[in-house]
């Protein structure tokens, strides 16, 4: 029988500790199987390296890995089940709930994109391409489960309570080739799509108008009304959602000012086209 070799320890990850705990898992069912780690690793066809690594946390359990756990088992999609729950909660941080949950209650929501395209207007392949340069040494399996989890945020855009979204993206974040030329056409003309819809207003801050008000982004929310109730940020460290008044009054004159700087939504609209078409 041929050694499954192509989805394990192809290359070192990080995975989270929720993922890396699926090793007990596999520990415990090997136990009751009452095999040793040879035998284990022949009736999954994977080789005993393969198994000692995820055993011993050294490599990221894959989907594969899981499905083989099931046969081996007759356990339906019990260990497939319990990997893909990992999976989604690693793709969602514990800093990160607080605003998810804000979001999706958010009647308005004002955003400075200074880096990236806010989250909720990527494209999947622009996504991916974020999280790959962020997160190298992730697994595919690691990379698709975040970039699913993201994409679930565009729903938001459907919902009849969020009256209000008002994006500020600077011209840097439009014309830097994150994942490539085709997948930032793609991104810019999914922009020029959702600055049609009657509750959104884009608008670009162009590099003419100089140094920007701002030089890191931010995100305002407004969960009753139309003025922010908080404000959340972002750092190499995680994220954060201040409630402060005047956290919120400091967010939002700076978005003032933005807004001020920023071309106009039909300047704006002329500003992507031009980039879209390699100008």
């Amino acid at each position: 029988m041929l050694e499954r070799v192509t989805d394990i320890g192809e290359r070192p990850a990080e995975p989270t500790q929720g993922i890396w705990a699926f090793r007990f898992d596999v520990q415990k069912l090997r136990k009751r199987l009452g095999l040793t780690q040879r035998a284990f690793a022949k009736l999954l066809h994977y080789s005993q390296a393969q198994v000692a690594k995820v055993e011993a946390g050294k490599a990221p359990p894959t989907m594969a890995f899981a499905a083989a756990m099931d046969r081996a088992a007759d356990t339906g999609e019990v260990y497939q089940d319990i990997l893909n729950r990992m999976l989604r909660e690693a793709a969602l941080p514990e800093w990160f709930g607080p605003f998810i949950e804000l979001e999706r209650q958010a009647t308005a929501i004002t955003d400075y994109s200074a880096t990236f395209v806010m989250g909720m207007l990527q494209t999947p392949e622009y996504a991916e391409a974020v999280f790959r340069a962020a997160q190298p040494r992730e697994t595919n399996e690691q990379i698709g489960e975040r970039v699913r989890e993201r994409m679930k945020r565009a729903d938001q855009l459907c919902r009849s309570s969020l009256t209000s979204l008002w994006v500020v993206i600077h011209e840097g974040v439009l014309r830097t080739q994150v994942g490539g030329l085709v997948v930032m056409q793609k991104q810019i003309d999914y922009l020029s799509q959702i600055a049609q819809l009657p509750q959104v207003t884009l608008q670009v801050l162009p590099f003419s108008a100089g140094a920007p008000p701002s030089h890191v982004p931010f995100t305002m929310l407004a969960v009753k009304g139309t003025s922010p109730d908080a404000v959340y940020s972002e750092t190499p460290m995680g994220g954060q959602v201040d409630y402060s008044p005047a956290a919120v009054t400091l967010a939002a004159a700076s978005c003032d000012r933005l807004r001020m700087a920023a071309a106009n939504e039909q300047e704006s609209a002329e500003i992507l086209r031009s980039i879209a078409k390699g100008a």
